[in-house]
């Protein structure tokens, strides 16, 4: 535990480098009942040979939700630390994440996850965080990265919103750095000159981890304002190493917001539909050839405005469910109605809430692009067979978005007609 205390507060080292001084955590999130996290997978004592390692998790008496990162505790809700060797990867929401071996050296390794509250206070109690040990050696090593010399300064600016720009439940950020190259593949690791990403934080970076909004290397984010009152906000950028220190000289940009009193504020989300009603018409969403074993497939993000937009043909949360027979052919009509650019991709059940990194659960099983999604009025298209039997996620892979709810269920069946069933 004090390894990954540690690791945790190298992400508030950035604050203190800056000379600022940091707020610690009042102590560990209250909880109902005491929350547990298990790793399932790599198996004890492993050996990795490939370019990255799943990592799987099993979390009991706590709700994980990334939309909620950066704001004060909530009993019985939080996110998970994923750290190598002590080195802070980043916040997971999803029981599943993709560990990258980019600059891992061969031999022995420990994969940590850690409980953590909303404000990355770590959740109290001995089964709270969990480890496993493996051993890589790789079949083919990744080329390492080694030090990039910018020409300049590195400096970092935020693109969208605009200074003062008024945001509701959720809004798009976009931002733009120079002189730094980007590495998500790099999180945690050891520092390399020249390479980082960023940090976003909402209202005070004096407040350290507490006001942490999110982590990427992506120029495109989702930010949430569930937790923040009506009124003006101000929205930071900061620019790190790979243990999450920041830059030297420190490249920091700001604006402020002002958040309508129609945005959640502390409360639930905007209501949905839930399981268990009667199913509506299928409507155009699927037609079947039955000559081919072929599922002709339409997807529409933002369809509607139910859970603000975060939907797939009007549903988010698992409130719709595709089935087809194993072996069929997929071929998706994807495009997107939304105010936010949004992807389709068919990953794993266990990556459904995750906030980013969806491995592709059949080959070809993504819109292209799917980190940075399309903006509306766009259409793709791309297909797959759905080769083994089970139940999957279709999510949508821009960062943050699945967190946010904007999955449904996608079953391959042993046997059986495929159909589309909307709750």
């Amino acid at each position: 535990m004090k390894r990954y205390l540690l690791a945790v507060l190298s992400v508030a080292a950035m604050i203190l480098a800056a000379g600022m001084p940091l707020a610690s955590p009042a102590g560990a999130a209250p909880a109902a009942q005491a929350s547990s996290v298990q790793i399932l997978s790599p198996a004890p004592n492993a050996v990795e040979t490939g370019d990255t390692v799943a990592v799987k998790v099993a979390v009991k008496n706590l709700d994980l939700s990334c939309a909620l990162a950066g704001t004060p505790p909530r009993a019985g809700t939080g996110h998970w630390h994923l750290l190598l060797d002590g080195g802070l990867i980043n916040y997971e929401c999803g029981t599943a994440a993709v560990l990258s071996m980019q600059n891992v050296t061969p031999g022995k390794h420990t994969i940590t996850a850690a409980l953590a509250a909303n404000d990355y206070s770590p959740i109290a109690g001995k089964a709270a965080s969990a480890k496993v040990t493996f051993t890589y050696k790789p079949a083919h090593a990744l080329h390492a990265l080694t030090a990039y010399m910018a020409p300049g300064k590195p400096s970092i600016s935020i693109l969208a919103p605009n200074n003062n720009a008024t945001v509701g439940e959720h809004f798009a950020v976009v931002l733009d750095w120079t002189n730094l190259r980007s590495s998500c593949d790099l999180l945690g690791k050891p520092d390399v000159t020249g390479y980082g990403h960023w940090h976003l934080f909402i209202d005070s970076v004096k407040k350290g981890l507490a006001t942490l909004v999110g982590m990427s290397c992506t120029h495109n984010v989702t930010v949430f304002t569930d937790g923040l009152t009506p009124g003006t906000h101000t929205l930071y950028a900061m620019l790190a190493d790979n243990l999450h220190a920041p830059i030297s000289p420190t490249a920091m940009a700001s604006i402020k917001i002002r958040v309508t009193s129609g945005s959640m504020n502390g409360g639930s989300p905007q209501a949905t539909p839930t399981m268990g009603t009667a199913p509506q018409a299928t409507g155009p969403w699927l037609k079947w050839d039955a000559a081919t074993h072929t599922a002709a497939l339409t997807l529409v993000a933002g369809y509607n405005d139910t859970q603000s937009g975060f939907n797939f043909n009007g549903a988010g949360k698992g409130n719709m469910t595709i089935s087809v027979p194993e072996g069929a052919q997929v071929k998706v009509t994807f495009s997107n109605k939304g105010a936010l650019p949004h992807s389709a991709v068919f990953t794993s059940w266990g990556n459904r809430t995750s906030t980013s990194n969806f491995p592709v659960a059949f080959s070809g099983s993504s819109s292209p692009n799917p980190a940075s999604g399309i903006t509306a009025g766009t259409t793709q298209h791309f297909s797959f067979t759905a080769v083994k039997a089970g139940q999957y996620a279709i999510v949508c892979a821009v960062p943050g978005h699945a967190a946010a709810g904007m999955w449904d269920v996608f079953n391959v069946t042993s046997g059986g007609q495929p159909s589309v069933t909307i709750h």
